[in-house]
Order: structure tokens, then sequence, then C-alpha cells
């Protein structure tokens, strides 16, 4: 589907990439390259299709998936089947949630010894850094907050993606907290009709449909709060950011096991780097959470000290353990290094 535009890659890059339509295509094409390294994102990304997750390239060169989860539990579920002769699965968690996420540490998620072994945790992914406090000053007049009023920073989706279930209580909480003379207002990026009716033209509601990467991080490091679903991109930049943020995700009693959101956020909720409700919880839990972490300045600073002790550049360390993977098997890494 991105054959004809290319519209995902950078315009003086796109010599250098090679779209192949098909995984068959893929391999054949990678025998012909005979690269240093495979680096695959995802080890799922072809869960279903037999021919590419069990048939390596021939000569294989080494190996490696990055995938932001705990999924290798089960081979029987077609979404969840990771590529099995991959030779190190990287891993873009910080490795205290990792270590947290494992049923043998009070997790939910139980790996195959076999798989554990090739297991390396390299942190999160991208690494991000700080606003400088006159950019965040900037774009917070922007929005038009000034003084002690507080921002609440919001992405509610777009096209397929929408989080209706996880804002239920988002909108009609800080319009009580405002009813009661709190500050606030809400910074939405997404579709505007996944904004309740009720608040899309409210004066203390703003709405970006889009906003460029960059913008986002941007404006995401310059709110007082972040209030998302479960997504780990916009997570980790709220960690980075060091944001608090609250995360809605359905009830794991009421959701399928094995890629329950409440089992991937869980970790963090648990080393303190953000706090983690769900759907059915009441509207005056989510109110009070919203303003004890908008308020409440020691619990501010706990949830964002935990979250220093996650941040950290899982790039750097992604290079260096495929660069030593590399030496250990005697592959020449000249050429990766240049």
């Amino acid at each position: 589907q991105y054959a004809d535009t290319m519209g995902f890659v950078d315009p003086k890059d796109r010599e250098r990439v090679t779209i192949t339509p098909t995984p068959a295509t893929f391999l054949l094409h990678l025998n012909g390259l005979r690269p240093d390294a495979l680096l695959i994102c995802n080890s799922k990304m072809f869960a279903a299709d037999d021919y590419f997750r069990l048939k390596s390239p021939e000569p294989k060169p080494p190996t490696f998936t990055m995938d932001s989860n705990w999924l290798f539990g089960s081979q029987s579920s077609e979404t969840l089947r990771h590529l099995a002769w991959a030779d190190v699965y990287l891993i873009n968690l910080p490795e205290k949630i990792f270590e947290l996420g494992l049923k043998q540490n009070g997790g939910d998620y139980t790996i195959p010894s076999k798989i554990l072994s090739k297991i390396r945790v390299v942190g999160l992914l991208p690494s991000y850094a700080p606003n400088a406090a006159k950019l965040s000053t900037e774009i917070r007049t922007q929005y038009g907050i000034s003084g002690s009023e507080k921002m609440v920073f919001v992405y509610g989706g777009s096209g397929v993606t929408t989080y209706f279930e996880s804002l239920q209580h988002l909108f009609p909480a800080v319009k009580n907290l405002r009813d009661a003379g709190k500050k606030i207002r809400v910074l939405f990026v997404g579709d505007r009709t996944n904004v309740p009716p009720p608040y899309q033209e409210a004066e203390w509601v703003h709405v970006r449909e889009q906003m460029e990467a960059k913008e986002f991080y941007q404006t995401l490091a310059s709110a007082d709060l972040v209030y998302q679903h479960q997504g780990l991109g916009t997570l980790t930049q709220a960690i980075a950011a060091s944001v608090p943020v609250i995360s809605t995700v359905a009830n794991p009693i009421a959701q399928g096991p094995e890629h329950a959101h409440a089992w991937e956020v869980g970790p963090f909720a648990r080393a303190g780097a953000c706090r983690m409700l769900y759907f059915d919880d009441s509207q005056a839990t989510h109110q009070n959470s919203i303003k004890e972490l908008l308020y409440d300045e020691p619990l501010r600073h706990q949830m964002k000290a935990a979250q220093a002790e996650l941040a950290g550049s899982g790039e750097k360390a992604t290079y260096e353990i495929i660069l030593a993977s590399l030496s250990e098997s005697n592959h020449d890494t000249n050429s990766i290094t240049k």
C-alpha cells in the first residue's frame, strides 16, 4: 500500500529503500543482498504467514527483532506467533518493567526459558530530550494557558484508532473540577468526533485533529498531565518528558487473556511511573486521580522520580547489543560501525 508514494520515507533516503510486496519476495531479495545483519521490527509482524515465520533466508544473516511486549508464551494464537528463527529478541522496555511483567515477579506473562535466553532488554525507544522551559512556555501560551492554569494532554486516536471508552470519564471529570474553581484546559489530539458532543465546542477544550510527530512530543512535554489509553508510544513520551500520566484500560476480567492492556500497563503502574485506571472505575475515581496528579505536588514528584529511573537511550543499548552479538559470532562489524 505504500509502494506508490513511500510517504513514510524521508525523500533523501528513498533510493536506499526497497519495498517488497510479500514475505516470499522479501526473502528472495534478502538472499541476493547478503546483509551483515537483519533487524525486524516486531517478531509477530508476519505471524499468520507460515512461509515467512518458519522459513529463514539461506544463508541466514544474524537476525534481531524489536518487540515492545512480553508476547512470546503462545504459538497457538495466530496473531501472536513470533518469528522462531530470530537469534535475538530485543525488547524496548526498561529492564525493571520487563521483570515486573513476568509472572514469577507478580506480573501476568510466562515466557518459555528457551525464548527467554534469547531476549535482551534495551530500554524505551525512541528516546527523547526534555523541552527547554522557554519552549514549553511558548506552547502553553499558544493554547491560552497561563499562570497557574493546568494543561491536560490527551491523544484520542484517529481513523480506525478510537478510544471512546478510555475517554468517557475525562471530560465530565474536568468540567466538575472547573465548576469547583480549578483552572484546567484540555488539549485533545485526534478526530474531533472522538470528543463527546457536549464538549466539542467547550471554551476549555482545544482540538487538534492532526499534529506532526515532533510537535506532538513537544506539546505533550509541555503539559501538566497526560491522559491516555495504553499505547507504549505515548507512555514512552510522557516518561521521557517527566509528565505524570493516567492510563485507562479495560478491566482484565472483562478482556481476553494474553494481550490484555492492563497486563501491559500494570508493570509501569507498579513501578510508580503512571496511574492505571479501568474503564469501569467510577467517574469519581477518575476525577480524583486527575485532581491529585495535577495538584498534589509530593505525589507528582514521586511519579516523576519513578519515571526518571526508567528513562534512557534504548538506541545506544540496541546498537551495542547488535555489535556485541556479531563480534561474538566472529562476524565482521566494520561495515556496520562505519
